[in-house]
C-alpha cells in the first residue's frame, strides 16, 4: 500500500505541528495587537482555520488504515478530541498572561477541523477502498 508508507512521517508531522500549535497558543505575549475593532476579516482567523485544517489532515494521514476508516466510533472520538482541543485551548488562554479568549478564534478552529475532515477523509477513504480492491484483484 503506497499511502501506508506515509503514516509514520505523518505521525511525526502531526505531533510536531500539535506541539507548535500549543506553544504558539500558550506562550505569553504572542497575541495579535488590538486595533480597537473586532472584525471577522482578521489574518489571525485565517491562521487558526489553516492550522486546524492542517492538523486534521495530518491526523487522518497518520491514522490511514482500513481499521480506522471502517470504525465510525474511532472517527467520532477522534473528531471529538480535535474539537475539544480547539475549544479548550481558547478557554485556557484566559489564564495566560497577555492572551485572551476569543470566540471567533474558536469558531475558526472548529471550521478548520470540519473543513479539513471533509477535504481529507473522503478522498483518503476512496483511495483506501481502491487500494484494497487492487490488492484483492491483482
Amino acid at each position: 500500500m503506497l499511502i501506508s508508507k506515509f503514516r509514520k512521517p505523518a505521525a511525526v508531522l502531526f505531533w510536531t505541528w500539535l506541539a507548535c500549535l500549543l506553544f504558539l497558543t500558550f506562550w505569553p505575549g504572542l497575541s495579535q495587537p488590538e486595533n480597537g475593532e473586532e472584525s471577522f476579516i482578521n489574518p489571525d482567523y485565517f491562521f487558526h482555520f489553516g492550522a486546524y485544517f492542517l492538523l486534521t489532515g495530518l491526523f487522518l494521514l497518520w491514522k490511514f488504515s482500513p481499521g480506522f476508516y471502517r470504525n465510525s466510533r474511532a472517527i467520532i472520538l477522534s473528531l471529538s478530541a480535535l474539537f475539544a482541543l480547539a475549544v479548550l485551548t481558547e478557554f485556557i488562554q484566559k489564564a495566560v498572561p497577555e492572551r485572551a479568549y476569543n470566540p471567533y478564534d474558536m469558531l475558526c478552529n472548529a471550521l478548520g477541523i470540519l473543513t479539513g475532515f471533509i477535504t481529507w477523509y473522503f478522498p483518503l477513504n476512496r483511495l483506501m477502498k481502491t487500494e484494497e480492491k487492487n490488492r484483492e484483484n491483482p
